[in-house]
């Protein structure tokens, strides 16, 4: 089974590490299955807003990041690394959860706070 991380984004390594917490300007990469893969920056590192889907109402999303990468329907679940200058390792933060259009601005939930929910520990390879 071929890699989609490493065929998507060539040029780049992933290596294992512990999730870590971007922080604000920090550089992101999102892959996504409908936009493969957009950049931005991360805007904000626990923020909690209000969110209207059509299907169910009003949710409130707790604690999440948020980046100005473009993302579309199609692409929530997708990995978000950060990664500071092109070769630079690709190193997992968070996993993309949702978007809004004007401003465009995404959504992601923080690997660290997964693991905290979970008690997982995240190894990437």
């Amino acid at each position: 089974m071929t890699d989609p991380v490493r065929s998507a984004w060539p040029a780049s390594t992933v290596f294992s590490k512990l999730a870590v917490f971007a922080v604000i300007g920090s550089h992101v990469i999102r892959i996504g299955g409908y936009t493969a893969e957009t950049a931005g920056t991360v805007l904000t590192v626990c923020s909690s807003f209000d969110v209207n889907y059509t299907d169910v109402g009003w949710v409130r999303i707790l604690c999440t990041m948020t980046a100005s990468y473009a993302a579309g329907s199609g692409d929530s679940g997708g990995p978000v690394f950060e990664q500071w200058e092109a070769g630079d390792p690709a190193i997992p933060v968070g996993i993309h959860i949702g978007r809004s259009s004007s401003p465009v601005k995404s959504w992601m939930s923080p690997l660290n706070g997964i693991d905290a929910d979970f008690g997982w520990n995240w190894v990437f390879h």
